[in-house]
């Protein structure tokens, strides 16, 4: 039998063969190709993923020569009939690789990891097809792509099966323990003042629980860039974050994405405050007046800025007061008090004061429609615009990537001309636990964007800055593409080539095909794209594929060499997406056909690394709550149990509440007092911060006065540039320069080694508080542990143990231990928010962002030198500069700033710490009194069977999370059992 494609083609010397099935397979297209990257240059950690490099050769197919003709007419009638019947696309789509799965070719630096994650879809059988005519029976399955079944989570123990799958049996034991206490005949769940009734109410939360968000990501990146299209792609929402304008001016709004359980979609709202549209109105009311009154005395080079800043404010009012507002209201005689003021009253009659601040849709249509009346200025509008006093944005769907408690945070690029808005960004990226400035893959190298995030990060200290450069799959030009990489050109070239001889082969064969008889009976419209898709695309993909490879390396390389020093270790991650090919491709059934060009859009690979960030906070929460809530609960069910079978005497229940009275008051003797050292946090670190860094450097504020009027000679000659940007510009082609950072650097020199060793100072101590609370706990399990005994009753040392020989006080001590790491996790996590915003003190007192101490000091000098121009202002804004700078009054005030500033912190940490405390102490009470009280023994006793139910639901619960903790990778032990 001869081969399916001979057969379809070897008739009257039809020799069509696809380049992708050459009869001599070409062996370069396998060999390894050597990398771009050099030896001395730092790597990126590139994120995109690579195709798997080849296994095996291309199949090989040979090609039959054509039979004799005959010149018999009824011979030849039968062999045109022939060559018409073998003309079948089930034959050559058999012989041929699929179009899903075009032949594997080399990639640069194929990483194990990549070729792990993103094999190939498995190669279309080559089965002969059925026999009727023109026609091919397919049993392929035609289940879409869905996301969360067909995507590896990311490689963690959190993300493990098993450990997941334990997690849920957890949650699960709970529901069923709910259900349990729940069955009491006397209703003892309803009664408020009841044991059962707080303990079904907290296992009651633990069957709910979810894992709280944990990890946010910031996106930032200039307008165009492809940022709505790349959170589109990775929230796999089709159009949810509005991608173009259509003509409309579109805000830059910050939008968070969080996750919620439900398929419709909540949008929260929060606008600013006054005072804040006071700031705001203020600033473009003096853009507009400034540019107004002084543009034709301005230099040449601060006019376009000026000018800009004014269209801004001219648009902003236009917005937020239509119907009302005439640029002629900011041109007239009154002041810009005055003006601000007007305006700031006609908030109040056009601002959304009355606006839902949280709204429902059912879809992502209405969801995506409700954003952009939010979010966009529509020109043919009559009333006023929201989005001038919308402050943030919040949106609630579900979403895969969200699923495990990510934040994914659209937010404005810093360069956009609000001021108010490109603070609000400033501030959001310092709270971020990872920041990924987003670009343009052809302009990545020279991004402006991409630089101030950089540069931001530097001054910072944030090490945690990657980049995603985004249309990774767009402009791939083959003859551009053997000019920038020389390197590939060969195999560029061949690619190149099989490509054209392919398009010719088509049309010669279509050419050809027209001359059958019949031919429209029997290949059918769906075989015919089939024919093209085999014959032409492979070849054509897999140039795109190759190129995208070697243009992402590429980039990737030079983004790391250039940003090497900007990140602490030379950590940075760089990602590639191409959210054309993924939305092009994201629907395509079956789902084999387009998984390999999704993986190569690069958009699972970013979802992947997004959804492993939480795993690490994620896995502590998921441990606590299986280590520690659970068994909290049933060692508290376990005692109620006991209490109502206890076959104690008087003197030894009397004993037992004697040891429990003191037990209960020695835990709240150190941890209420005022002199406990959980209650001296506040006023350690005041002392602590007063000693080593207020008064010890105020007599320095001579020396920081002289340096900064040093630094301020420097400037002479680019006044007006600094102030326009509050004393930070960067010329073009020039070296960045920041105003701030050079007047205050004296400072910083004196105090950066102070702070160091301040911070080394609280830590050390929060370290100390945290251990203290712990050994007080250790104490107070070690004196349950003695109560398994009567102390009065040496005679009788079995009464306090029960008919297992179990002492009937081992619940408390279970219940006690569960709470101990309660408490120490919950002072922990809020010592740990503590030192994060230390890290952000420091960034805000000793380091010149725009929104920084010493910038916000220095922010009504700037307005008023900016307010200056005609002749002269030169002399005036130097005039206005130099005398902020040499007053000690500036260092003053900036200190007065750093110590509020760090007594507002301490006071929200003791605060938080003492709330956290109460908390524990009170639910530690309650167990207690199950133990030393009456009432939770007369609730046992007075339902028998429902104590039965639950003993032995408890029994159950306990059974089962041996198996949850032996699944999870826990030990028993740790959980006091």
């Amino acid at each position: 039998m001869q081969p399916a494609v001979s057969r379809v083609f070897s008739k009257s010397a039809r020799h069509y063969q696809p380049s992708g099935c050459n009869q001599k397979h070409d062996t370069r297209l396998d060999r390894p190709i050597p990398s771009t990257e050099n030896d001395s240059t730092p790597s990126a950690q590139v994120f995109f993923p690579l195709p798997q490099s080849a296994q095996s050769p291309t199949p090989s197919v040979s090609v039959s020569p054509p039979p004799p003709s005959s010149s018999s007419p009824s011979h030849s009638h039968r062999n045109t009939r022939d060559r018409h019947q073998r003309l079948r696309m089930g034959d050559l789509a058999a012989a041929l690789p699929s179009a899903a799965t075009p032949p594997p070719i080399s990639v640069p630096r194929l990483r194990p990891q990549d070729a792990a994650r993103n094999s190939e879809p498995p190669q279309a059988s080559a089965s002969r097809p059925s026999a009727r005519r023109g026609r091919r029976s397919s049993a392929v399955n035609q289940t879409p792509y869905d996301v969360r079944n067909d995507e590896d989570p990311p490689r963690d123990r959190f993300h493990d099966p098993a450990f997941q799958q334990a997690f849920l049996n957890a949650k699960s034991l709970m529901g069923a323990l709910v259900g349990v206490l729940g069955s009491s005949n006397l209703q003892l769940h309803l009664q408020p003042n009841s044991a059962i009734h707080d303990l079904r109410e907290r296992a009651d939360k633990l069957a709910k629980f979810q894992c709280p968000p944990t990890r946010i990501v910031g996106l930032v990146g200039d307008s165009g860039v492809g940022k709505s299209s790349l959170l589109n792609s990775l929230l796999d929402f089709n159009g949810l974050a509005r991608t173009s304008d259509g003509g409309a001016a579109c805000t830059c709004v910050v939008t968070e994405y969080c996750y919620h359980e439900t398929d419709d979609f909540t949008v929260n709202i929060e606008t600013f405050s006054q005072d804040e549209l006071r700031k705001q109105l203020a600033d473009m009311v003096h853009y507009y007046r400034h540019y107004y009154l002084h543009s034709a005395d301005m230099p040449k080079e601060e006019r376009p800025d000026s000018e800009k800043q004014a269209h801004l404010a001219r648009d902003y009012f236009s917005a937020m007061f239509r119907g009302r507002f005439d640029p002629s209201l900011l041109q007239s005689g009154e002041s810009e008090d005055q003006m601000v003021e007007t305006l700031l009253a006609w908030t109040q009659e056009f601002g959304p004061a009355n606006m839902n601040r949280s709204e429902t849709a059912n879809s992502a249509g209405e969801c995506t429609a409700r954003l952009t009346y939010l979010t966009s200025e529509d020109r043919s509008a009559q009333g006023p615009a929201v989005w001038p006093y919308i402050k943030k944005i919040s949106v609630f769907l579900k979403a895969h990537v969200l699923s495990k408690g990510l934040i994914l945070v659209d937010l404005p690029g810093l360069h956009d001309l609000n001021a108010a808005r490109r603070n609000i960004t400033e501030r959001y990226l310092l709270k971020c636990d990872e920041i990924f400035a987003v670009c343009y893959i052809g302009r990545a190298k020279t991004d402006e964007g991409v630089k101030g995030i950089f540069e931001l990060a530097r001054q910072a200290r944030l090490s945690n800055v990657g980049i995603i450069c985004t249309m990774s799959d767009t402009k791939l030009n083959a003859t551009e593409a053997k000019i920038d990489y020389p390197t590939r050109a060969t195999e560029i070239e061949q690619l190149y080539k099989e490509v054209k001889s392919a398009e010719r082969e088509l049309n010669d064969m279509n050419k050809r095909r027209l001359e059958l008889e019949d031919i429209d009976e029997d290949i059918s419209p769906k075989e015919e794209a089939e024919r093209n898709e085999i014959c032409q695309a492979i070849p054509r993909k897999r140039l795109k594929r190759y190129i995208m490879t070697i243009r992402n390396n590429s980039v990737s390389d030079k983004l790391a060499e250039m940003y090497k020093d900007k990140i602490p270790g030379s950590n940075l991650r760089v990602f590639c997406a191409g959210n054309e090919m993924y939305r092009d491709h994201r629907d395509v059934q079956p789902k084999e056909k387009a998984h390999l060009f999704l993986q190569l859009s690069g958009i699972p690979a970013i979802r992947r690394h997004c959804m492993a960030m939480v795993s690490e906070s994620q896995l502590r929460v998921a441990l606590k709550y299986m280590r520690d809530d659970i068994p909290d609960v049933v060692s508290n069910l376990d005692l109620w149990v006991r209490s109502g079978a206890e076959s104690a005497d008087a003197a030894q229940k009397q004993a037992v509440r004697e040891a429990i009275d003191e037990l209960d008051a020695r835990l709240r003797d150190h941890l209420l007092r005022n002199t406990s050292q959980v209650n001296m946090l506040s006023r350690t670190v005041a002392n602590e911060f007063t000693e080593r860094l207020y008064e010890s450097y105020r007599h320095r504020i001579d020396r920081w006065t002289e340096g900064a009027v040093n630094a301020g000679i420097r400037w002479s000659a680019t006044y007006s540039a600094f102030c326009r940007k509050n004393g930070i510009h960067q010329p073009d082609k020039a070296v960045y320069h920041n105003w701030n950072e050079e007047a205050m650097s004296t400072m910083v020199g004196d105090l950066s080694g102070p702070w160091g060793e301040f911070r080394s100072t609280l830590v050390n101590y929060l370290s100390d508080t945290v251990t203290s609370v712990d050994k007080l706990f250790d104490w107070a399990s070690n004196r349950v542990a003695t109560l398994t005994y009567c102390p009065n009753r040496h005679d009788q040392t079995d009464e306090l143990i029960d008919k297992d020989g179990v002492s009937v006080l081992q619940p408390l001590y279970q219940a006690l231990t569960s709470r101990q790491h309660i408490l120490i996790s919950a002072i922990e996590s809020a010592c740990d928010v503590f030192k994060e915003q230390l890290s952000v003190l420091r960034t805000d007192a000793l380091e010149g962002l725009e929104t920084s101490f010493f910038a916000k000091t220095m922010e009504d000098t700037y307005r008023r030198a900016r307010g200056e121009g005609g002749t002269g202002s030169w002399a005036r804004k130097k005039a206005i500069i130099d005398g902020k700078l040499g007053k000690n009054e500036l260092f003053r005030e900036w200190m007065e700033k750093f110590r509020d500033k760090l007594k507002e912190l301490t006071t929200t940490l003791q605060t938080d710490v003492q709330v956290v405390v109460l908390e524990q102490l009170d639910v530690i009470r309650g167990t207690l009194d199950i133990v030393r009280n009456d009432s939770a023994a007369t609730e046992s006793g007075e339902d028998p069977e429902f104590r039965t139910r639950v003993e032995e639901e408890v029994r159950r619960v306990n059974a089962a999370m041996e198996q949850v903790w032996a699944a999870a990778g826990l030990n028993p032990a740790a959980s006091g059992n």
